[in-house]
């Protein structure tokens, strides 16, 4: 009887002793789970200022290269425009020689 006695009070120690073990492990998963999502927040916080740098980046690239494929055009038309000035300076200086 007293065995029994004992094997039972051993079963409660054991068993008290697995719920705190428990409780510790919950405890520290939990505040690991914690730190992980306070961790990702933070990732999440700092890479979305670089994200916005490199579209903002990414934008003027592209504004730059539009421009550099324009930029032959734009040279022909300033051409055309000088031209067309010149032209019209002369005539203008030819009218007013014959006038």
């Amino acid at each position: 009887m007293a065995e029994l006695e004992q094997a039972k009070s051993r079963l409660a120690e054991v068993e008290n002793v697995w719920v705190f073990a428990h409780e510790d492990t919950v405890t520290v998963l939990a505040n690991f789970s914690i730190r992980i999502v306070n961790l990702l927040a933070d990732e999440d916080r700092l890479t979305r200022g670089h994200v916005e740098k490199i579209e903002a980046m990414d934008v003027e690239a592209t504004s730059l290269r539009k421009m550099l494929k324009e930029a032959p055009q734009r040279q022909l038309e300033f051409r055309r425009v000088r031209d067309v000035d010149d032209f019209s300076s002369r005539i203008h200086v030819c009218s007013a020689t014959f006038s």
